[in-house]
């Protein structure tokens, strides 16, 4: 009997039948494995689902956000000793299932022309073949499909989902709030709104202690309303706030030597020596030394789709937007003529700049300077 498993990823057996199912295209696609393999990568991937008979693994697929009311199929394999058993249908449908439930609109997918048996599968599955997406668009090879998935209501699963969330908030009612508890949770960061108005984006980071580094995941969540969705290419639907109205140029940060604090640059015959030399404060912003380089904002001209030279709005300036220690791209802003850059930071220096915690909005025209 077959059993269907969900899971992710990081499967073990999700990785050997991939490495075969790999080694099989390797053969049929010829010359264009390459171009294929740069997008079969398996990295991150939440939703997985892996057959096994009598305990050993003989199937797999997988679903990736491709929009947010979208997903892709990928990685759909299933040993040849077992095809003919119906396996590849009940992992695409499980896959749909499940695709449903995390309240995605439309399947899609692409595979090669060679491949006449997975075409078979999800012709007989309800996909229909639509225009190449993506970058199989002008691939002659590349054939790809669509299925819209039908609306269900599963209400038991949402009362029970409900009632196990509630158990877990007990469960953490139950604890000292710790440290390590504290660690579990997820830092958001809104990143705005997508192209077409209909989403809103943003990014959650759950520290890792152990690995010294966050885990960071982009999600959807529609303007009117409903489930938050999990996005794998944010920069493909959101509105880049930091192109000009016009698309004549971009914004960015970018670290600027502006003094010299180090001793092997205020004396170049100790380049072996490391201090840092003070003559006054702000010496230490909480936990970053001042060593003579500070965020300026640049204003890079775009044209044909090339960036050209940056200019530093701030030239020489001993100031810094973003802001120490904790600032972000949120410093700076277009104005929506097109025509001004409206950044925040503090224009004092040393002393002044510690004892102070004023800043201040700075408007730039990009045409006078």
């Amino acid at each position: 009997m077959v059993k269907l498993v969900k899971t992710n990823s990081e499967n073990e057996d999700f990785k050997d039948l991939v490495k075969l199912l790999d080694a099989h295209l390797a053969v049929t696609d010829g010359d264009e494995h390459a171009f294929y393999n740069q997008f079969n990568k398996i990295t991150h991937i939440k939703h997985v689902i892996v057959a096994y008979e009598n305990k050993q693994p003989v199937g797999c697929g997988a679903i990736k956000t491709y929009e947010p009311a979208t997903v892709e199929v990928k990685r759909m394999y299933v040993l040849p000793e077992m095809r003919g058993k119906g396996i590849a249908s009940k992992i695409l449908s499980d896959l749909e299932t499940w695709a449903k439930e995390l309240n995605f609109e439309k399947c899609i997918l692409e595979t090669g022309k060679r491949q006449i048996e997975a075409i078979a599968l999800y012709k007989k599955s309800g996909y229909r073949i639509i225009p190449n997406y993506g970058q199989y668009e002008k691939v002659e090879n590349s054939v790809c499909f669509e299925k819209k998935l039908l609306k269900s209501k599963i209400k038991m699963k949402k009362i029970f989902f409900a009632a196990s969330m509630l158990l877990t908030v007990a469960s953490f009612a139950q604890n000292k709030m710790t440290p390590e508890l504290l660690w579990k949770l997820g830092r958001v960061a809104g990143l705005g709104i997508s192209k077409d108005g209909k989403n809103v984006l943003y990014r959650v980071s759950t520290p890792n202690m152990s690995e010294d580094k966050s885990a960071r995941m982009v999600y959807a969540v529609p303007v009117s309303g409903g489930n938050a969705m999990t996005v794998s290419n944010p920069d493909s639907i959101l509105v880049n706030d930091k192109i000009s109205s016009d698309g004549k140029y971009i914004i960015s940060s970018e670290e600027v030597q502006v003094m010299k604090v180090m001793s092997k640059d205020i004396y170049p015959n100790l380049q072996k020596s490391d201090v840092y030399v003070f003559d006054n404060l702000n010496y230490r912003h909480w936990d970053t030394y001042e060593d003579g380089k500070f965020e300026h904002v640049m204003l890079t001209p775009i044209a044909n789709s090339k960036k050209g030279t940056p200019i530093d709005i701030m030239k020489d300036e001993p100031y810094d937007c973003p802001q120490k220690p904790s600032g972000g791209d949120e410093d700076y802003i277009w104005n929506p003529n097109g025509k001004e850059i409206i950044y925040c930071t503090k224009k004092k220096f040393g002393t002044a700049y510690a004892i102070s915690t004023n800043t201040d909005l700075y408007s730039y025209n990009i045409e006078t300077g």
